[in-house]
């Protein structure tokens, strides 16, 4: 199974790229196939700033690039229309190739024209839709202290309250700006996590319980290069300096607007790496190199050297004996030469003395979570849901009928399938009537959309009805079909083959619906009844509930089959079914006729189905929470990851759905009738036309069932 991991960058002026690269180098070293996905990237900046994907395939060979998503600008994004339609453009991109072990996606960089918290929720919302796991990155400004808890905050109120069960870790990020107290305390952490898995209880973090799985930092100590070896190995062309003589650099420090502490590191042996857009801060220091004759090397890394050396700091500098080198590179790409130079130690330039000097430092806990398969999230987030159902309902094309064709939401909801392509649409009703409500609606119903008179279908299947029925009166059998459209709807999906499922119940009752499908269409092969499913959409997840809709007093049997079919319906929309046999008691913690009965029905189901992952009786709280899990039941092979849940009767399943609909504001999908020849799915008579647009897609889903 393929692992999906974001790395999400914190606040603003976060580089994502150097952690990717560094964890592109262990997947490689390991031998582990991965692909590099950058979700989305402005087309305006598309020639100035380096693709992470193509740079690191050119690295490493094995590695693969899934294509990005070009947008014009960011800010389009905030109308909500277009913001789903990248998002799904995302997914497509995606889909096409995902087929390596691990999927490395770089999150979206804060952007000044739109706000933080917009950025935070696109990020969150990519690794939703890509079933991703979270590792963020954490930049520092001069305020480090402050920071940290602000940034760690955001972690913990924004991204971890709504995805905690995703989250990999902290990867701290180019940590030269602090001060040497701050960049200690940070290591001491970072050390500690290593060891004690978690950071301690009494840290000053509010993320405390997140394992810090590395620091990148250039940092280091005891080592030498001549300055000559090292520019030509960062590819510096151009070279603006006033003596030519080599020197030996034993330090190199990344530069970053408000850093103040970096004057007391500086000297011939040091070299200064800063971005042209942060050079000209250095103009404060002027007096202070001056004064103190301090020489030492600047690398600038920019697009514009014609900028840079024509400006009055740059001539400044340069007559103070200070050298100056340009250089293309971004950051991400100096930390990878970095990382393949051979250093000396205490300046001795022999082969014997040098070694390779690692530019970050990341936890084997990188590696340990690839190895960690028991806790892969493989839950569905409900927008990829949604979006598989579109998906795999356009690649079908089925033909549905719909008995209640005058209804307006029927007549939008169809509208709107014909043009996202999702099937072939037939309405049963009084053509006229239909089109004149299709110009009220400001609707041009097309003429992929059949229309059949149901007075001519009665003319036609009567003599069908009253065999179905036995009912030899012609007037009787006339004036019962006449009484709605759906039982001559069900003969003619019985009768062609042309035709695939049934869509009812907006005007009529759940009785209305499955009483004549039982009649007409009839249940499966070695079915003992009939049951229903709903699909309720979390934000990260989709559960499947059972039966809510048409069975009373299921026995111990029912319950059994009742969660077979779910389960199996589970497996059909791509949702790996753990099912909870829910009652009001956990194992033996209670007993009762229920309890047995839950008991009974669950042995069954293990009987029947020795393939099926099922725990029973369980209570709900037992089969959604791992901690609960651990206290109630610690042998449980759910353990608080249930995805499918049977309720004892219609009673506890029919006020549950609704009260976690209402109650958490969230798509219910349902009730899809499972059992029968042929898909049947009844509307709820309040159904809006979203409802009715994802209840055709099930349908149409169901009946590619094989």
């Amino acid at each position: 199974m393929t692992r999906n991991i974001i790395f999400i960058p914190i606040g603003e002026n976060t580089d994502t790229k150097t952690a990717i690269l560094s964890y592109s180098k262990i997947l490689e070293k390991n031998k582990i196939s991965f692909s590099v996905f950058t979700p989305i990237v402005e087309k305006s900046k598309k020639k100035y700033v380096k693709n992470l994907s193509d740079y690191i395939k050119k690295i490493y060979r094995t590695c693969k690039v899934i294509n990005s998503v070009y947008i014009d600008d960011f800010t389009i994004l905030l109308k909500k229309k277009i913001y789903i339609l990248y998002l799904e453009k995302i997914l497509d991109y995606y889909s096409v190739n995902n087929q390596e072990d691990v999927v490395l996606i770089e999150g979206i960089s804060y952007k000044n024209d739109v706000s933080m918290n917009f950025f935070n929720q696109l990020n969150l919302d990519i690794s939703h839709i890509l079933n991703a796991e979270i590792i963020f990155i954490l930049n520092f400004n001069k305020n480090f202290i402050q920071d940290f808890l602000y940034k760690s905050y955001i972690i913990h109120n924004f991204f971890l309250k709504k995805n905690n069960s995703r989250c990999l870790g902290i990867i701290i990020n180019l940590l030269d700006n602090v001060s040497l107290e701050e960049s200690l305390f940070t290591k001491k952490l970072y050390l500690k996590n290593v060891q004690d898995k978690f950071v301690s209880k009494n840290s000053c973090i509010e993320c405390q319980h997140i394992p810090i799985l590395g620091i990148v930092s250039l940092n280091k100590k005891k080592f030498s290069i001549e300055r000559r070896k090292l520019l030509d190995q960062l590819n510096v062309k151009k070279k603006y300096i006033k003596n030519i003589s080599d020197c030996v650099i034993n330090l190199i420090i990344l530069y970053k607007r408000g850093s103040e502490n970096i004057k007391n590191f500086l000297n011939e042996n040091v070299l200064l790496i800063v971005q042209d857009s942060d050079f000209f801060s250095l103009y404060k220091f002027y007096d202070i190199f001056r004064q103190n004759n301090i020489f030492f090397s600047i690398l600038v890394i920019t697009n514009n050297s014609f900028q840079i050396c024509n400006s009055e700091l740059y001539l400044k500098l340069k007559n103070l004996g200070i050298s100056i080198f340009m250089t293309y590179l971004e950051n991400f790409e100096i930390f990878y030469y970095l990382n393949q130079i051979h250093y000396c130690y205490n300046n001795k330039f022999s082969k014997k003395d040098s070694t390779k000097f690692i530019f970050s430092t990341i936890s084997d806990k990188l590696l340990n979570i690839l190895e960690d398969n028991e806790n892969i999230n493989i839950e569905i987030s409900s927008y990829k849901f949604l979006y598989h159902l579109k998906k795999i309902s356009q690649n079908i094309k089925r033909t549905i009928i719909f008995p209640e064709g005058e209804n307006s939401n029927i007549i939008q909801a169809v509208n709107l399938c014909d043009k996202l392509n999702i099937c072939n649409c037939v309405l049963i009703g009084n053509s006229n009537l239909i089109y004149k409500k299709s110009q009220k609606l400001n609707i041009n119903l097309p003429e992929s959309i059949k229309i059949y008179d149901p007075k001519l279908l009665i003319s036609q299947y009567i003599n069908i009805f009253s065999k179905i029925y036995k009912i030899l009166d012609v007037k009787e059998c006339e004036k019962i079909l006449k009484k709605n459209n759906i039982i001559i709807s069900m003969i003619l999906l019985n009768k062609f083959l042309q035709y695939h499922g049934l869509v009812a119940g907006i005007e009529n009752t759940t009785a209305d619906v499955i009483r004549p499908a039982l009649k007409v269409i009839g249940m499966k092969k070695n079915i003992k009844l009939i049951s229903s499913i709903f699909f309720m959409l979390f934000e990260e997840k989709v559960f499947v509930y059972g039966d809510c809709a048409i069975n009373p007093n299921p026995s111990a049997l029912d319950l059994s089959e009742i969660a077979i079919q779910s389960a199996d319906s589970a497996k059909l929309f791509g949702i790996t079914p753990k099912i909870a046999m829910l009652s009001y008691s956990t194992n033996d913690s209670g007993s009762g006729i229920m309890v047995d009965k839950v008991r009974l029905a669950t042995d069954l189901v293990r009987q029947k189905r020795p393939d099926l992952i099922v725990e029973g009786p369980i209570q709900y709280d037992s089969a959604t929470s791992a901690s609960v899990a651990e206290i109630k039941c610690p042998n449980s092979k759910i353990f608080g990851k249930a995805n499918v849940f049977v309720f004892p009767d219609l009673n506890s399943g029919n006020i549950t759905y609704k009260a976690v609909q209402r109650s958490c504001s969230i798509i219910s999908i349902g009730p899809m009738i499972q059992g029968l020849n042929k898909p049947i799915n009844d509307l709820s008579r309040g159904a809006s036309i979203e409802d009715i647009l994802y209840t055709i897609a099930v349908t149409v889903i169901q009946s590619y069932e094989k």
